[in-house]
């Protein structure tokens, strides 16, 4: 240790803390790692933020595992949660105990506070989902749908019915896909619309339902999926041997943005006669 960074937690002990700061400075200026981490608390608690977390970012950088542990809160305070997380590693890797205990304790905050943002849930949700974690994207899903906001919830239960649809438990997407309809959000129940006819027609053979949810989204205006509704509306009366048309142009539908549904839509146009 530094003498004068042990002269100066002497003086700091003794409640001298102008005294303190001076030999913390001249240590820092010597380039001792640890002074800046004892400079910082010091100016810390002056409410000197900013020249605070300068000496504790100088102190991290030169290699101080108590630097960079007190950076860490600093930073936590300072709401810079995935920067506190970085320095307590680096913590922990250069020996500090206590790091491992506050990364845990920043790890269960950063949940919490999660489970309060709706949007953050349904970025967490969306990379259960992509990871093939159903359960946990469900349960993502259901805490952005519990924050109550409009937008979100619409959102999740959309997101619920893809994730199940994608599955293979129709049944429950069937039912989230109905909930997000009933919401009428102008983005997602058209969405959950079109999605809907898609799981009735393609897999429970439910014609009329599926029929009911296109006709749902072709009235929404929605400027995309309003005219997918409205070809596959177009597609199954001709299946149903109900219009007399031909074939103009194939494409494949597309269930939920991400890849081929279950039938082919076409365009098309009637036949003269």
């Amino acid at each position: 240790m530094h003498e004068s960074v042990r002269a100066g937690l002497a003086r700091e002990h003794a409640g001298d803390l102008a005294a303190a700061e001076r030999l913390f400075r001249q240590a820092d200026a010597d380039g001792d790692a640890d002074a800046g981490a004892h400079l910082g608390v010091l100016l810390f608690e002056q409410g000197d933020i900013a020249g605070a977390r300068e000496c504790l970012t100088r102190s991290d950088g030169r290699g101080s595992a108590l630097g960079a542990f007190r950076l860490g809160f600093l930073l936590a305070h300072q709401r810079d949660y995935a920067a506190a997380e970085q320095a307590y590693r680096r913590a922990a890797r250069r020996g500090n105990e206590l790091a491992a205990g506050n990364l845990a304790n920043l790890a269960r905050y950063r949940e919490t506070r999660d489970r309060r943002d709706p949007a953050a849930m349904l970025r967490a949700g969306a990379a259960h989902a992509a990871a093939g974690n159903v359960t946990a994207a469900e349960e993502a899903y259901a805490s952005a749908i519990d924050v109550g906001h409009p937008d979100h919830t619409a959102n999740a239960w959309f997101n619920l019915g893809a994730l199940h649809q994608h599955h293979g438990d129709h049944g429950a997407a069937v039912r989230a896909y109905r909930t997000a309809m009933a919401l009428q959000h102008p983005e997602f129940s058209p969405k959950a619309a079109v999605n809907l006819g898609f799981v009735l027609f393609n897999a429970l053979g439910d014609v009329a339902g599926a029929r009911a949810a296109f006709e749902a989204a072709a009235t929404s205006d929605h400027p995309v999926q309003a005219p997918l509704a409205i070809r596959n509306l177009v597609a199954m009366y001709q299946v149903d041997g109900m219009a007399d048309l031909e074939v103009i142009d194939d494409d494949v539908n597309v269930a939920d943005g991400r890849g081929p549904g279950g039938f082919k839509f076409r365009r098309w146009q009637s036949r003269e006669r």
